[in-house]
């Protein structure tokens, strides 16, 4: 019963991050604006991560929208977007042109297809269903 439940909710977790990836992120990836930004510079933060309170590198990179406003973005630099930056060094950005302040260091890979996602969310979600009906 126990494997049942977890394949299920493995397949759950499946489907709702395929399902994050078709609805929002592919969407901004398609309507982003693209340019380039600066590393500014890092500063040392305290982050809550749900258990204690560790010390993070901040990048703090700024680049200009499409209305020439200056724009910052901050992004943690152990990123999965992003290899280790060092102050001066050039950015790629994607941002939201409507909400420019919505904005991410574009990632250097492709992302896997969110059809991928759901695919093996339902494949988790079967396989839990067929055991649970073989030990019934």
């Amino acid at each position: 019963m126990q494997v049942t439940i977890l394949l299920g909710v493995i397949g759950v977790i499946f489907l709702g991050f395929g399902l994050y990836k078709r609805f929002v992120t592919q969407p901004f990836l398609q309507n982003a604006n693209n340019v380039a930004g600066t590393v500014m510079y890092k500063q040392n933060e305290r982050i809550y991560n749900g258990v204690v309170v560790v010390p993070k590198t901040v990048l703090v990179i700024h680049f200009i929208d499409n209305h020439g406003v200056l724009q910052e973005l901050r992004v943690r630099e152990y990123s999965s977007f992003m290899t280790h930056a060092e102050i001066g060094d050039k950015v790629p950005i994607l941002y939201d042109p409507a909400h420019p302040q919505h904005a991410i260091i574009q990632p250097n890979t492709k992302m896997i297809s969110p059809l991928f996602w759901l695919l093996v969310g339902i494949a988790f979600f079967v396989a839990g269903i067929i055991i649970s009906f073989l030990h019934i």
